[in-house]
């Protein structure tokens, strides 16, 4: 009976952990990098501005291409354009057509008597038998014939009430003294720095999850410090309570022992809690929910990361986002004082239209369709304008300049930056080293004054104390591992490497 329920006891605590086991997901630090890089918000940000900075450069590019367009348009006119040509009732005179097809009027067509005033000259006499000259004074000409006109009352209308007027254009620049051309440039480095944005977003994530990660792993390390802490001194107290049994140590001794236990019970519940949050932080970087439980595959006990014998401050002047974007900086500065250099030259552009109207203006503004086009060549030429062009021009080249400036006070600060992360590598290799060296003698410390104490050659305190050197020097080691892998990633990271 007894084995029975044994076996059921077995059954129901297998059946426990195997839903937990399986309900932890196994991360390494490489499915850590590349979860963080998916779901990082500021890397979907960078991508979504890299897209938008592409599209921009396309958008430029097609500056070069003619533009096209349709235009309509509809105008209803409540009044119409009218034109007063009423004339009065007249009587004009009958005259005959010249030889040069002039209008005239001859001596038949009055009825005047003409007399000759020798060289052949004739002149109309008037009622009192005077001659006269007929252009000074043409009322004494007594007219044969006239001509009765009646009176005219009439407007003129011109219009429609309904107007539609279309066309198709069609322009095209060719010369804007190499603006366009510069500008599809400077769109083309804002694409590259766009880049460049995101390389860098995503080389800094990479180095916040080594850090996190490393930072889980050293915690873990933590816990097995704690847990062996308290387990040892659980063990110390029973020496202590054995011997106080025998004689051979005090009360109070036992009780030392004892707020040691107490403080390492305590250290491992921190320790506990310590990984918890840790671990909470590495879920939120790679887009986990942060109380998933996860397990590391990745350990810190043993490997030491030592840096290889690369010149990595040249791989930083290649691959270092900050410079190749400054280096971006540089060029558009360059292409602006270009576009200002370009505004002394003339800009020189074509519009041919093809264009649709009725009322027909072609036709009287008969009601139908009228069409015709027209070619438009445009050139503009700077002359003067009190040396506005020459003012932006000057400030361009300092822009320039300045740009320049920024970019070599930045491959100078990277290189420094390298250096240091560097030597950090460095003495962190050497540190893991000497803290090994350091946990193996407290170690051999703490078993000898154990020894001791079951001897009498030593009290309780000196245990005690060796305990804490045991356990401080184990600490070091855990954080010279942790600073050695999180230094290297540092230095991958300030070297443009941790996406190689």
């Amino acid at each position: 009976m007894k084995t029975m329920k044994k076996m059921m006891m077995s059954l129901l605590l297998v059946a426990g952990v195997i839903p937990l086991v399986s309900a932890q997901q196994s991360l390494s630090l490489d499915s850590c990098r590349q979860m963080a890089l998916r779901h990082n918000h500021k890397i979907l940000i960078a991508q979504q501005e890299h897209n938008a900075a592409g599209s921009l450069e396309k958008a430029a590019k097609t500056q070069l291409f003619p533009e096209i367009s349709v235009n309509g348009v509809y105008s209803y006119m409540n009044k119409l354009s009218s034109y007063d040509i009423a004339t009065p009732e007249m009587n004009l005179p009958v005259g005959s057509l010249a030889a040069d097809g002039s209008w005239t009027i001859t001596p038949d067509d009055t009825e005047n008597t003409w007399v000759d005033l020798g060289n052949g000259t004739y002149a109309p006499l008037d009622s009192q038998g005077v001659p006269f000259d007929p252009t000074v004074n043409p009322e004494k000409l007594i007219i044969s014939d006239w001509a009765y006109i009646p009176a005219i009352d009439t407007t003129l209308k011109i219009g429609q009430h309904h107007n539609f007027l279309g066309g198709v254009n069609v322009t095209q620049p060719i010369y804007m003294g190499g603006k366009i051309r510069e500008l599809i440039k400077v769109a083309g480095y804002t694409e590259k720095i766009s880049a460049s944005t995101l390389q860098k977003a995503k080389s800094d994530i990479v180095y916040k999850v080594d850090e996190a990660y490393y930072r889980v792993l050293q915690v873990q390390q933590k816990v097995i410090l704690a847990t062996e802490a308290k387990e040892l001194l659980e063990k110390i107290v029973a020496d202590v309570e054995g011997y106080k049994a025998e004689g051979l140590v005090t009360q109070n001794e036992v009780m030392q022992a004892q707020v040691k236990l107490n403080e390492a019970k305590l250290n491992l519940v921190k320790a506990k809690n310590g990984l918890k949050l840790s671990k909470m932080a590495l879920n939120q970087l790679v887009g986990l929910d942060i109380t998933q439980p996860v397990i590391l595959s990745d350990t810190i006990d043993s490997q030491i990361f030592r840096i290889s014998n690369g010149d990595y401050s040249a791989q930083a002047m290649v691959h270092r986002s900050e410079l190749n974007a400054l280096q971006q900086g540089v060029n558009i500065a360059e292409s602006q004082v270009k576009i200002a250099r370009s505004r002394y030259l003339p800009n020189i552009g074509v519009t041919a239209s093809y264009l649709f109207v009725t009322p027909n203006i072609y036709d009287s503004f008969e009601d139908n369709l009228g069409n015709d086009w027209n070619v438009v060549v445009a050139c503009n030429i700077p002359i003067f304008h009190w040396n506005d062009r020459k003012h932006t021009l000057d400030a361009s080249k300092h822009e320039s300049m300045a740009a320049q400036l920024r970019y070599d006070e930045a491959r100078e600060m990277i290189m420094l930056q390298v250096e240091q992360a560097r030597q950090q590598c460095i003495v962190s290799a050497e540190s893991v080293v000497l803290a090994e060296k350091n946990l193996l003698q407290a170690k051999e410390n703490l078993n000898i004054h154990r020894d001791n104490l079951q001897e009498g050659m030593c009290t309780v305190n000196d245990v005690l104390q060796a305990e804490v050197m045991w356990q401080k020097a184990y600490d070091q080691l855990i954080e010279a591992r942790a600073h050695n892998r999180v230094n290297y990633a540092y230095l991958e990271n300030v070297s443009g490497i941790s996406l190689k």
